[in-house]
């Protein structure tokens, strides 16, 4: 395979339908309004809550499900999605009468731990 080879810029302004493929692009329009409502009519029957992440010095933690927000009728109690920067540890905790399932997860694959 042949490698392009860029020339300098030129001294003048430059022009974006001289970049490559810029005539075929559309133009993007945001999912979300100015006052921060979503722009996308949702799906019939699904009911949905956003998200409010949490950001610290040890990474990012969401609440993605709680039971009482009365969004489904499932056994699950809570769903925390968190992200852990390297080289950080996060709280430790032991809960004597019920089991925590984790789950770890990765650019490819999710991985139960316990």
């Amino acid at each position: 395979m042949q490698d392009k080879v860029h020339a300098p810029p030129s001294l003048g302004a430059a022009s974006l339908e001289d970049v490559e493929g810029f005539t075929s692009v559309s133009a993007m329009e945001s999912l979300i309004t100015a006052a921060g409502a979503l722009r996308v009519d949702p799906i019939d029957g699904v009911r949905y809550r956003l998200a409010r992440p949490v950001s610290h010095r040890h990474g990012h933690l969401t609440e993605a499900f709680r039971a009482d927000w009365g969004l489904a009728d499932a056994p699950v109690v809570q769903v925390n999605v968190t992200t852990t920067f390297p080289g950080r540890i996060r709280g430790w905790g032991i809960h004597r009468f019920y089991r925590r399932p984790l789950v770890c997860g990765d650019r490819l694959a999710l991985h139960r731990l316990l």
